[in-house]
């Protein structure tokens, strides 16, 4: 190819780089004039900067689809798989150069949430992506506790500029984790300054002590820049045992801008989505797939026409295929036998293995509030009579701190009710009318006592029924046991029957036709 042709190539990429939104005149900082920023451009495998109309080779090397270390070379920055691995991490926006909105500034606040209270940390990495002339890795980390570390960081990819002025791109590394305690706000600070930072982003690595799956973590971080268009890569990894669950595909890219487009194509494991251009970028896919034996994914940005920097590529997902034991801090398990009692009964809670510092506690559901229990503090606790419906658990020492055992709830069946006493009053072969007892708790009735000879009782929907002709008369006072539910109930009633009325002849019999004769009459009343 003549250079005349090729001259003629680098201006019509010229004159469609300057039709694009971006980053048109930046002003380094307060002290320096405003500078028109390099227009950049890709042709025959090289990159070219415009600035003022000299064009100028940048990269004559420039291979858009290698993440590069700080050896020019690829290479994993984590790769493990083990029990009840897992990872959390913040992002922020620091960079005030592009104002919309502006960054967070420095020094940075990053709020660390979901790290289980039973925990080990595995690895904890901070990574910032700089524009900028001079190579500075200098930061610091302030955790909740107020214990500060700036043990040195590395840069992980060196590339060209992404437009806006500055000498050079470089992605920095530092391990910190020696600085994580766990949950809570991590002050961070950066000796690249405000201008030229993009954003942090706060990694940490850890280990659910008390988890039974497998965690599987492999990421890559560099420095890819590109003035627009698109880039790819291939994670590859061990073969999974098995389709991973709780899959996370995940990229960082800095520089996407929302006056140059709303959105920005994300490939993830395969997957591509838009996501919004935030200027700094976290991208996460929470649905992605990882297949049994997979061993590659395919991860790749594309832009428009905006210069961007992509940083970091991972993935995670969770697999069964060793047996994973809880290998600290499991708490002790709370046991209870009968879990179905009548009211005012008791039951005797049991903690195995036997913990320290145990304190039962009790809530009327297994949602709570929980309250402390008097004097509860034993690993096996006898309640008081209970009349409805309670659970429990016990807080106690393990090696994670205090920890709360599983719940039980024990369900407290009222003491079965009878309407009553019933009576009635009838005469010999007479039916008496029926009595009717109501119950609650019972599901059926004992063998009746008392009742007199032609009554019965029966039982349906709740009610004893008691009926019949007495064929003897006297005073019967019955009692009919309760059946099922809880206590020792009966109904109970007294049937009073009367003999029939008897009527004799009077002293004057016998009598003649015609006259008077005086009769007795023998009845009860009723």
């Amino acid at each position: 190819m003549s250079k005349k042709l090729l001259y003629l190539q680098a201006l019509c990429f010229v004159f469609l780089m300057f039709t694009k939104q971006i980053k048109a005149q930046i002003p380094l900082n307060p002290y320096q004039e405003t500078i028109t920023e390099p227009e950049y451009f890709q042709m025959n495998g090289a990159v070219y900067q415009n600035v003022g109309g000299v064009i100028s080779l940048v990269d004559s090397t420039y291979q858009p689809v290698e993440l590069r270390d700080g050896n020019g070379t690829l290479g994993p920055v984590y790769s493990n798989s083990a029990c009840g691995l897992n990872f959390v991490q913040v992002s922020q926006k620091v960079t005030t150069r592009y104002a919309t909105p502006a960054g967070s500034g420095l020094p940075v606040t990053l709020n660390v949430t979901g790290i289980p209270a039973c925990f080990q940390v595995e690895q904890a990495y901070l990574w910032w992506t700089v524009s900028g002339s001079v190579v500075d890795a200098g930061y610091t980390i302030t955790n909740p506790l107020g214990a500060t570390l700036n043990t040195g960081s590395n840069v992980v990819g060196t590339h060209v500029p992404k437009c806006w002025g500055e000498g050079n791109t470089y992605v920095y590394r530092a391990n910190v984790t020696a600085n994580i305690t766990g949950n809570g706000n991590y002050q961070v600070n950066l000796n690249s300054g405000v201008w030229g930072t993009d954003g942090v982003t706060l990694m940490v690595i850890y280990r659910d002590l008390t988890a039974t799956y497998t965690g599987n973590l492999y990421i890559r971080d560099g420095a890819i820049t590109i003035p627009g268009g698109n880039t790819n890569h291939t994670l590859t990894f061990p073969a999974a045992c098995q389709a991973g669950t709780n899959t996370r595909a995940f990229s960082i890219v800095a520089d996407m801008q929302d006056n140059v487009a709303a959105n920005h194509p994300c490939t993830l494991n395969g997957q591509t989505a838009n996501y919004p251009n935030n200027f700094y970028n976290f991208n996460q896919s929470t649905t992605t797939v990882v297949n049994a034996g997979q061993t590659t994914a395919n991860y790749g940005f594309s832009s428009g026409g905006d210069c961007y920097t992509w940083s970091v590529a991972g993935l995670y997902f969770q697999t069964n295929c060793v047996v994973c034991t809880p290998s600290g801090g499991s708490p002790s398990t709370a046991s209870v036998t009968p879990t179905t009692i009548c009211s005012g009964q008791t039951v005797t809670l049991n903690l195995t293995p036997a913990a320290t510092g145990v304190q039962w506690q009790s809530a009327p559901n297994i949602g709570g509030p929980w309250t402390n229990i008097g004097g509860a503090t034993t690993n096996s606790y006898t309640t008081g009579p209970l009349s409805s419906n309670t659970c429990f658990r016990a807080n106690h020492n393990t090696t994670c701190g205090v920890s709360p055992s599983n719940v039980v709830c024990i369900t407290v069946n009222p003491l079965n009710t009878v309407t009553g006493p019933g009576t009635a009053t009838t005469c010999v072969n007479t039916p008496i009318t029926a009595i009717n007892h109501t119950t609650t708790g019972a599901t059926g009735i004992g063998t009746p006592t008392g009742l007199p000879a032609g009554v019965t009782a029966t039982f349906g929907s709740n009610t004893i029924t008691i009926s019949g002709t007495p064929t003897v008369a006297g005073t019967f006072n019955y009692s009919i046991p309760l059946t099922g539910g809880c206590g020792t109930v009966n109904a109970t009633g007294t049937i009073t029957v009367n003999p029939v009325p008897t009527v004799t002849p009077g002293s004057n019999s016998p009598i003649c036709v015609g006259q008077t004769l005086n009769l007795t009459v023998n009845a009860t009343a009723g």
